[in-house]
């Protein structure tokens, strides 16, 4: 009806519909919230919440949560930043429900964790399980806080810790059958502990560690625990020390929470059976033994202030006693300062005779001698006063006394040391320093208004008494020294100078190859400033000069050094001026430059201005001029008339980090530039490196820096090197990529009267002084790697090299860059045989041309230095292997015409009793040669040792016994080329047919001398007609004319050839000559037969045969006494102008006219006249 209100009812009924629906959902999603969250990605965001500064991987294999049921886990797993195992949980089983938990979220009750596994990697500052929670002290305290205050209780079960040592793989376990862990959120720690555990080290040594809370103290009982488990630890300090023992004992912690800070007393009684210490680095080969080693005492750690009360550390050599209190933020390195400003009593007592037992080889003690007496007691007080402080201290030692080869020695006075100084209102005075031995004198004493110090000192007598016992043949030490210091207040402001002179100094260290020696080194020390009761307050000005002779070495102070307290306010600015004579420097350097084997000259001079404040060193600016520089050592040799260095950049020195801003360095041979140049420099591992280094060389006088001194280079290279290198650090690994390019390479050899080069080689003008082996347009060396610093490698990815000699690509890996060295680069060779030949064609001379191209497997492997110096000096120790191929698809080699082939080559290099080895291996290879075959296996040694080594260095190459050619045809290029040396009766011949073979049973070959070569072998010729060259057609004269004289007719050019007769020809090339015997050759019916030797330079000493045959002359009266006459001619000169000696000639011509003459007239005419004469006669 008009004017009513329609009824709400229905609507309000509806509202209530929805609004249940929604509670319903929302119960219904809340019941089941459990069951959804346990099968999402979520589950593990309850881990994340629980640990919110773990920065590790966590994962849970199964979540069990009910509002009415127990909670529980599965297969819990936490990994480190890397991926790698941390902690395994079997199971987690909690006692109470979602719901109880939601309720009273502080009450967590009891949990039990079964098996966990916890995997610890010691590495070198860290461990993994500190790297994934490195923030905790750092980041949001939320977290911490919350857990303060939770209340709960775990009991562990069958729990497990593996700690491993990454640098020596040792691992040490630790068990636990039941550990008790209660959380208190009123007790100091936060938690309380009750429960056992085993360590078991890698030889199964075993001990036990029982730890429980009781009356808020934490008590831990220790017994037998392998000692070496602090192994991974100590080595942040001493890198290579190795520890043993078995620690036990009981210590005691009492923590207290005062004004929020945490503090406790800890009481410890503790001692470590058969303690042992080793460090080559600190100890040598010795070890330090302790039978007992006991430490026992009371620590309070009480707002930021360690005291030590009656601590005492004491074992079978020395016992030390502390007491008093260090702050703790002066732990680290400068500890020592705060026993000026601090309360503290130390006394310490060494018995020097069972020290010097312990560590014979670290004190040098002498071999033959026995130190049986002899103690050190050292004592230092510092106390404060009503007027200030008081210092106390002494040093003093007893006399030494001991055997040496059954005789008795003795030191009476070594050293006496007592120090004695105060501060009160007028500011520091020393009251006492004086210092007694029988080589050393100190006195001196004063305030901050005035103080005079002096020492003498005589070095000799230092040697003396202290070479009784101990090894100082080592330091050859002598001189005298004195020394003094004073300053003197004036108005505010303090002067200081100071004066030392060191006269007749000497110091040779073994080994060295420079003794250090002073006639009169002069060093001057003056300082202006003002002081305060603390000390020096500030310096105004200051220098310090040291001159010896026409050196000197001035240092001048460029800024005021002001402090507050021990701590600089502003960076100290040093100015440094250097120069002299080099060779003089060098040894004064020794300490910081340890290069024995190099001998320096030259004139420095350096100018550098360095600022430092803390651990941070600055150099503004430094130029090093070195004029007529000279270095050598035993592989180089380098010779520079002007020589630059310039460097800016800066150390720090905690984070170990050089930065170079700029630096440059420039000779005559070299130049190389860096910006922005930074080296993160780790201990036992490579460097971290970022920036960019470009260079230019000459390769010419670089080489000149292998050359031995005094000694002219037999071989020499050209060309210029430019390139560069960038690297780009990031997250532990460097990416480095270089490009370098040599333009006009080539390799020179000295041409010398005395050496030959290879048969065959290019004709070398005697006015020419170099000759030319080789020769490139450029090479191109290109690629690019990464080095990884956690692995200790380089990573080659690609490496190039392009030229027209050889197309190579590889990539590989070098490990162990902190030494040694070990490579392994696999890759491909491709080269283009014509384009080889015509780099090399100084090497291989004109009569080479080979064609193909040929692309082979590359392999490049093995160590790069001996990994252990000792095996590498006393036995054989294996190096590195390169292996490559080369081959061909035809060529012409010297007359011979060969096939295709395919050859692999290996360098392979040793170390054999201290020397490198090197050698370029060849595999047996067969090539198709001129219708035969050419056999060979042979190989170089690149650096042969000295009893095989000739005047002139260079590889050599050596040849077994082999059949080098098998029926090989004949060709006029081999007789022109090499056979004519062999058997010079072929030599340049106009006609040739056969076929030969050569057999070897040694072969010795310079490659740079063929003078000094040694080839043992033997030709046959198995057939063979030859048409007369110039050294047999005066032959083939001489035959005709015995011919014609015998009735036998003209000799026909047919009979004009000559034949071989098949046999072996011995022959031998030594000292620069080919010999040869018994060479056979008929011509018709005639034999020849030479023998003789032809030297490399084709000269002649030969010796002809020439037999007449018996049937020509026996028929004959008249020419029947040429029967078995065998003609013999000698021949000189050279192969292209052979000399045959023309006396031989005009014999041989009378004896063919004569003899027959005068037989007819022996024969018939004086029988005649004899009967006419005397007719009696014949009858």
């Amino acid at each position: 009806m008009p004017g009513t209100t329609p009824l709400p009812g229905p609507r309000r009924k509806t509202a209530r519909h929805w609004i249940f629906g929604i509670l319903l959902v929302l119960v219904i999603l809340v019941w089941l919230a459990p069951g959804i969250l346990v099968r999402s990605p979520f589950k593990v965001k309850i881990a994340e919440w629980v640990l919110p500064e773990y920065r590790g991987n966590l994962e849970i294999g199964s979540l069990q949560l009910g509002w009415f049921s127990p909670t529980g886990l599965r297969d819990v797993t936490a990994r480190d930043l890397q991926g790698e195992h941390l902690l395994t949980i079997e199971e987690i089983n909690g006692e109470k429900t979602l719901l109880d938990l939601f309720l009273n979220p502080q009450e967590l009750g009891r949990f039990q964790v079964r098996r966990p596994i916890l995997r610890i990697v010691v590495k070198e500052t860290l461990t993994d399980l500190q790297n994934v929670l490195l923030p905790v002290s750092g980041t949001a305290e939320s977290a911490p806080h919350r857990r303060n205050h939770l209340r709960g209780e775990f009991q562990i079960q069958d729990a497990r810790v593996m700690i491993v040592d990454s640098s020596t793989r040792l691992k040490w376990k630790i068990t636990s059958s039941e550990l008790r862990v209660k959380t208190v959120s009123d007790h100091p720690l936060g938690f309380q502990l009750d429960g056992s555990a085993v360590v078991t080290n890698d030889q199964q040594i075993s001990g036990t560690v029982k730890a429980w809370s009781e009356k808020g103290n934490v008590e831990v009982q220790l017994e037998a625990v392998p000692l070496d488990l602090a192994e991974p630890f100590l080595r942040r300090k001493i890198t290579d020390g190795q520890i043993r023992g078995l620690l036990g004992g009981r210590l005691l912690c009492r923590p207290v929470q005062k004004a929020g800070m945490l503090c406790f007393t800890a009481t410890a009684d503790l001692q470590v059976e058969q303690f042992q210490l080793a460090s080559a680095e600190y100890f040598k080969n010795d070890v330090l033994r302790f039978a007992i080693l006991k430490a026992n005492g009371q620590l309070r750690l009480q707002q930021r202030r360690l005291i030590l009360d009656r601590v005492q550390v004491t074992n079978d050599v020395a016992g030390i006693t502390v007491q008093g209190t260090l702050p703790l933020d002066s732990l680290g390195k400068h500890w020592t300062g705060s026993l000026a400003t601090e309360d503290c009593d130390i006394h310490a007592k060494v018995d020097l005779a069972r020290l010097a037992q312990l560590l014979p080889e670290t004190l040098a003690v002498r071999k033959d001698t026995e130190l049986t007496a002899g103690k050190a007691d050292l004592f230092f007080t510092s106390n404060k006063t009503k007027s200030g402080r008081r210092w106390t201290g002494r040093v003093n030692t007893t006399e030494l006394q001991g055997t040496s080869k059954g005789r008795l020695i003795s030191w009476r006075n070594p050293v006496q040391l007592d120090f004695q100084a105060h501060t009160d209102s007028r500011g520091t005075m020393i009251d006492q320093l004086t210092c007694r031995s029988d080589f050393i004198r100190i006195d001196g004493q004063g305030t901050m208004d005035t103080a005079s110090f002096e020492a003498q000192a005589d070095l000799s007598l230092l040697v003396r008494q202290l070479g009784q016992f101990v090894e100082v043949e080592n330091w050859q030490l002598g001189g005298t020294a004195s020394a003094q210091l004073k300053w003197h207040a004036d108005k505010g402001h303090i002067r200081a100078q100071g004066q030392a002179v060191v006269e007749n100094f000497s110091c040779k260290e073994s080994g060295s190859n420079r003794p250090w020696t002073e006639s009169r080194l002069l060093m001057e020390l003056s300082a202006l400033g003002t002081a305060d009761e603390l000390g020096w307050k500030q310096v105004e000005s200051g220098s310090l000069k040291i001159t010896s002779g026409t050196d000197s070495l001035v240092a001048q102070l460029l800024s005021p050094i002001s402090r507050v307290g021990q701590q600089p306010l502003q960076p100290t600015e040093v100015g440094v001026d250097l120069q002299g004579n080099l060779a003089s420097w060098y040894p004064r350097l020794r300490p910081w430059i340890r290069w024995n084997d190099w001998t320096v000259a030259g004139q420095i001079k350096m100018a550098a201005r360095i600022s430092t404040l803390g651990e941070f060193t600055r150099v503004e600016s430094s130029q090093v001029e070195i004029n007529d520089l000279e270095a050598s050592s035993k592989s180089l040799v380098i010779s520079e008339p002007v020589a630059r260095l310039e460097a800016a950049g800066s150390w720090h020195k905690a984070a170990r980090v050089f930065r170079f801003t700029r630096a440059s360095v420039a000779c005559t041979s070299f130049s190389g530039l860096t910006t922005g140049l930074e080296l993160r420099i780790k201990r036992a591992s490579s460097p971290a490196i970022q920036g960019e280094l470009a260079v230019r060389g000459d390769l010419n006088r670089l080489s000149r820096w292998l050359c031995k001194q005094d000694q002219l280079p037999y071989q020499r290279v050209q060309g210029k090197l430019t390139g560069g290198v960038t690297f780009q650090h990031s997250q532990g690994n460097t990416q480095c990529n270089w490009n370098f390019t040599v333009l006009q390479p080539a390799i020179e050899k000295r041409h010398s009267t005395k050496s030959q080069p290879a048969l065959g080689n290019l004709p070398v003008s005697r006015s020419k002084v170099w000759q030319e082996l080789w020769k490139e347009d450029q090479i191109r060396l290109t690629g690019n790697g990464t080095l990884t610093q956690a692995q200790d490698s380089f990573q080659l990815d690609d490496l190039r090299i392009t030229s027209k000699l050889l197309a190579l690509q590889a990539s590989g890996a070098i490990t162990g860059l902190n030494g040694p060295l070990d490579i392994r680069v696999t890759g491909y060779t491709d080269f283009e045989m014509q384009n080889v030949v015509q780099s090399l064609q100084g090497f291989l001379g004109g009569n080479i041309a080979l064609q193909g191209r040929r692309r082979h497997p590359f392999l490049m492997q093995g160590p790069l230095q001996p990994a252990h110096a000792d095996a590498a000096k006393k036995g054989e120790s294996a190096g590195l292997v390169v292996q490559t191929g080369l081959g061909w698809k035809s060529g012409v080699v010297h007359g011979l015409t060969l096939g295709p082939t395919d050859i692999t080559a290996k360098y392979s290099s040793r170390w054999v009793t201290g020397r490198s080895e090197q050698a370029l291996y060849f595999d047996s290879f067969k090539v198709p040669v001129n219708d035969g075959l050419l056999r060979a296996q042979p190989r170089v040694l690149l650096n042969p040792p000295p009893t095989l080594s000739d005047e002139s260095p260079g590889p050599l190459l050596l040849m077994g016994q082999t059949q080098l050619l098998e029926r090989v045809s004949i060709t006029r290029e081999m007789c022109a080329q090499w056979l004519k040396y062999l058997a010079p009766l072929v030599a340049d011949v106009t006609r040739i047919k056969g076929r030969l073979s050569v057999g070897l049973t040694h072969a010795r070959i310079p490659l740079a001398d063929m003078n000094s070569a040694d080839i043992l072998g033997s030709l046959t010729v198995h057939s063979g007609e030859i048409r007369p060259g110039p050294l047999t057609e005066p032959f083939v004269r001489i035959v005709r004319r015995i011919q014609s004289l015998a009735g036998q007719g003209i000799l026909g050019e047919a009979n004009a050839i000559l034949r071989t007769t098949e046999r072996e020809i011995p022959f031998r090339l030594l000292d620069g000559r080919v010999y040869h015997e018994n060479m056979l050759v008929r011509m018709g019916d005639v034999m020849m037969n030479s023998s003789g030797s032809v030297g490399l330079d084709e000269s002649l000493d030969l010796l002809v045969q020439i037999q007449i045959p018996d049937h020509w002359v026996e028929a004959d009266r008249v020419l029947a006494g040429w029967k078995g006459k065998v003609i013999e001619i000698p021949i000189g000169g050279t192969l292209e102008k052979p000399n045959i000696d023309e006396r031989v000639l005009l014999d041989l011509a009378r004896d063919l006219i004569q003899d027959p003459i005068q037989k007819i007239i022996d024969g018939g005419l004086l029988r005649g006249l004899d009967r006419l004469l005397d007719p009696d006669r014949g009858q």
